[in-house]
């Protein structure tokens, strides 16, 4: 990082990049900008019910007839 060069601190380089100072003592140690983890997709009650959602726009269907069991 090039405010380290320079003999900053990483609080003073977090607060001119206005980030976290952990941020920045994570990005100082890992040497480089680190990659973002893939995040796993946490189910939603919705879920089940997405596939009947998808069909009924597909169909034109304003509303949905019948009880989903």
């Amino acid at each position: 990082m090039e405010g380290r060069s320079q003999g900053l601190t990483a609080k003073e380089i977090a607060r001119q990049l206005k980030m976290s100072e952990r941020t920045v003592q994570t990005w100082l140690a890992a040497g480089t900008f680190p990659e973002a983890k893939k995040r796993r997709k946490k189910p939603s009650s919705f879920d089940p019910f997405a596939r009947l959602s998808a069909q009924t726009v597909a169909g034109g269907r304003a509303q949905w007839s019948g009880a989903v069991a």
